[in-house]
């Protein structure tokens, strides 16, 4: 994965010194969605609804409307289950990606992306005697589809995306054991974010 960031990195630097403009663009958005996982250390099968705020920012290249670069972004997201309303989960969720996109002369901004990185942290739980999977956390991949329209150019746009990720192993942060899943055992989540940020370009 991280040899997969680099190439990329190496390759928007070369872009960038072909007259290509740098695209930098800081966001903070609004997410709901759900998750589906398997705990491992417990056997537990659970699927919740959530919610929660997170940032992050996109940065690359930009040429005669093309986009492409490298995306990070994190989100405090917490769960809710009507048929248990005194358990709360807060969760962690870090993505980092490539995406690649369009802006069209009127301001509006296609994008797609593959996160290389996704990470789904348990972060503190409420009203269940799970404190021993505080700091566990699902590692896997996803993908990524945003549309995005400035409001004030180069100022302030408008964004809506949608991610979907699969995870693949769990970390167990109390035993330092890292789990393959496969098949009917891996974890999911998928969420859509609303978002505002500010599309800068040099």
């Amino acid at each position: 994965m991280k040899n997969f960031i680099l190439s990329f990195a190496l390759l928007t630097m070369v872009s960038t010194s072909v007259s290509a403009g740098i695209h930098l663009e800081p966001y903070v958005g609004y997410a709901k969605g759900s998750e589906g996982n398997h705990t491992p250390s417990t056997g537990d099968v659970s699927a919740a609804d959530y919610t929660g705020l997170g940032f992050g920012a996109r940065v690359g290249v930009s040429f005669v409307g093309l986009l492409a670069g490298l995306t990070y972004d994190s989100q405090g997201l917490t769960s809710s289950d009507d048929d248990t309303p005194t358990l709360e989960v807060d969760y962690k969720g870090t993505n980092m990606g490539v995406f690649v996109g369009y802006e069209f002369p009127l301001g509006l901004r296609l994008w797609g992306t593959y996160y290389a990185s996704a990470k789904f942290e348990f972060d503190s739980i409420t009203g269940f005697s799970g404190s021993g999977l505080i700091g566990d956390a699902y590692v896997g991949s996803g993908i990524g589809l945003g549309v995005g329209m400035s409001v004030i150019p180069m100022i302030l746009a408008v964004n809506l995306e949608y991610k979907s990720f699969t995870y693949d192993e769990y970390d167990d942060a109390q035993t330092g054991i890292t789990t393959n899943l496969t098949g009917n055992n891996e974890a999911g989540s998928s969420y859509l974010v609303l978002s505002v940020s500010a599309p800068l370009g040099f």
